[in-house]
């Protein structure tokens, strides 16, 4: 919340500096957009969804608690019904009765005691109701495992390896966009400097095409010449205003880029860089550093835990489990209101699902090793290709400048000429729009070296540094 106020601060102080656009260099345009981009703020998403998840992860080793509650209606009252045995248990206490007063082992007096006490006993109903038909309660259980064949410890490593994933994907994001912003800030910076240029040529082909009829009308130049240049006038007319519209459309797409809604005036300049290490340099951070790699390593890493998550489902599981009941109503006496124990499953046999799944687990693992592999090789064939496409720009950029070079001469002998009226207003007309055409080209090569060098900081996994680089180069303006 703090960091987003300063940039409010600053964009309302850069406002009232500027009226119209948004002056930024490349620094600040760079931390805008790591803040204001929709694709970096969903990867930041994804970063806090990985990190809930590695907590739910870790609640795995904790105990679950659950409040559990029933009512029923029965169709009738759960009973137990001796009725059907008391014939039979009359006849008997009858028949003990007599063999003691026939035996002389009790007398008829306390026979007839006896039989009286245990009348009203055999007389009474023999059911008793276990369970009324209405009954209900509310009660608490929990469980806790106490061994899971090492599944809770695969999950908390998953977890962890999510989180490190999504960090690596958010940079990931970001050193793209930090190309893309390469591309449209210096792009903006070069098609401005181009406007200027191709202004520069028309203003001088409007004073050319002015000296060229006041010279057919005093009989110096031929009218064909003056068609000429203004042939060529309406060219660089064209040219002017296909320029103006190429940069709209660029400050437009840098103002995307950055995640804000008002166009931006870069601060910054085209630039040279000297400070280029060797190539094996490059090779070595983009294996230890570059952010996809790093993804696709990770990847690897849980394929081999998914082989052992599928290896434990092997093994049995044991949990610890309680239960006590808080409240209820009706319920039997005879039911307990609490009980502990200790559970434990073991699926011995399930069509060989189990077995099968760790042995497509493993494929799936060789299958991983197999696309990391792939993605290092293309992505270090990424930096020796950008690599080598630098030093190529490199050498374009200065033939571009002697190119350039022989332009201005070439534009101001030509002027001199005519002044002097030894050359004529076509070849004058000519030379200034080789010069200006040498320096939209010069700008465009200076302009793909710097997105040459961003894409090799990207793929090299050090786009971070951009800044440094240009910093340390060498300014180019003309």
């Amino acid at each position: 919340m703090k960091a987003r106020l300063l940039i409010i601060i600053y964009v309302l102080l850069s406002i009232s500096a500027s009226a119209q656009n948004l002056k930024l260099d490349f620094n600040a345009a760079m931390d805008i957009m790591l803040r204001e981009n929709g694709a970096v703020t969903a990867a930041n998403y994804g970063i806090n969804m990985a990190e809930y998840e590695r907590l739910a992860a870790r609640s795995m080793r904790y105990p679950v608690v659950a409040m559990n509650g029933m009512y029923a209606y029965l169709g009738d009252d759960v009973k137990v019904d001796l009725g059907g045995s008391k014939g039979a248990i009359n006849e008997s206490i009858k028949s003990i009765i007599s063999d003691g007063v026939g035996q002389g082992i009790i007398t008829p007096e306390v026979g007839a005691l006896i039989g009286n006490g245990l009348a009203s006993i055999v007389s009474d109903k023999w059911s008793y109701t276990l369970q009324n038909r209405s009954f209900g309660f509310i009660g608490l259980q929990a469980t806790m495992p106490i061994y899971a064949g090492g599944r809770i410890n695969i999950a908390n490593r998953a977890a962890e390896m999510g989180v490190t994933s999504s960090r690596y994907r958010r940079d990931a994001v970001a050193d793209a966009l930090i190309t893309e912003l390469v591309k449209y800030f210096y792009g903006v910076t070069v098609l401005s400097r181009v406007v200027d240029v191709r202004a520069e040529a028309l203003k001088a082909m409007q004073k050319h095409l002015y000296d060229a009829r006041a010279m057919e009308e005093v009989g110096i130049v031929a009218h064909s010449e003056v068609l000429y240049v203004e042939y060529k006038m309406s060219e660089a007319e064209r040219d002017y205003i296909s320029s103006q519209h190429d940069l709209l459309v660029a400050q437009r797409a840098l103002s995307s880029t950055l995640g804000i809604d008002f166009m931006v005036e870069p601060l910054g300049k085209l630039f040279l860089c000297d400070s280029i290490y060797s190539l094996d340099y490059y090779l070595d951070r983009a294996n230890e550093l570059n952010s996809l790699l790093s993804v696709a390593k990770i990847e690897q890493d849980k394929a081999g835990l998914a082989v052992k998550l599928a290896r434990a489902e092997l093994l049995p599981s044991v949990v610890a489990m309680g239960g006590a009941t808080l409240y209820s109503y009706k319920l039997s006496n005879m039911v307990p209101r609490w009980a502990v124990g200790v559970g434990i499953g073991w699926t011995l046999f399930d069509g060989l699902g189990k077995e099968r799944r760790l042995k497509a687990a493993k494929m799936a693992e060789y299958g991983v090793e197999e696309a990391v592999k792939n993605a290092r090789d293309n992505i270090l064939l990424l930096v020796e290709k950008e690599y080598y496409t630098l030093e190529e720009n490199l050498k374009t950029v200065n033939s571009s400048h002697a190119a350039l070079d022989f332009a201005i001469s070439y534009r101001d002998t030509a002027h001199d000429g005519f002044v002097e009226g030894v050359t004529s207003a076509t070849t004058l007309v000519d030379a200034e729009l080789l010069m200006s055409k040498a320096k939209v080209e010069y700008l465009n090569c200076v302009y793909d070296y710097c997105c040459c060098l961003a894409r090799l900081l990207e793929a090299s996994g050090l786009s971070g540094e951009f800044v440094y680089y240009s910093q340390s180069g060498s300014f180019v303006d003309i």
